[in-house]
């Protein structure tokens, strides 16, 4: 909500900081290395939930499932995001996959 948002004001900078970091690693990894490539867009991910942005932060989850669809921790910090933001059935039955 708004309150949530005003209080990440002060970070925005550092949100952002993070993700331009973790956008430039993704850009030196090769396509061919699928499962590195996951582990970088998963942090953007995460970045996007701390910085209140869930709806981004599960789309770049999502796209380290793509990537890596075994990757343990994608699949908890999906689980936990949607079951956060009310989406507990699908949550619980391991993001609709």
């Amino acid at each position: 909500g708004a309150t949530r948002d005003a209080s990440l004001v002060p970070y925005a900078e550092r949100f952002a900081a993070a993700r331009v970091h973790f956008e430039a690693s993704l850009a030196r990894v090769p396509v061919t290395l699928p499962a590195l490539r996951a582990q970088f867009v998963l942090h953007v991910g995460l970045v996007e939930q701390q910085a209140g942005r869930p709806v981004e932060a599960e789309r770049r989850i999502r796209e380290a499932l793509t990537l890596d669809p075994d990757h343990p921790v994608a699949w908890i910090r999906l689980g936990t995001l949607l079951q956060a933001h009310g989406a507990r059935s699908e949550a619980l039955l391991g993001g609709g996959h």
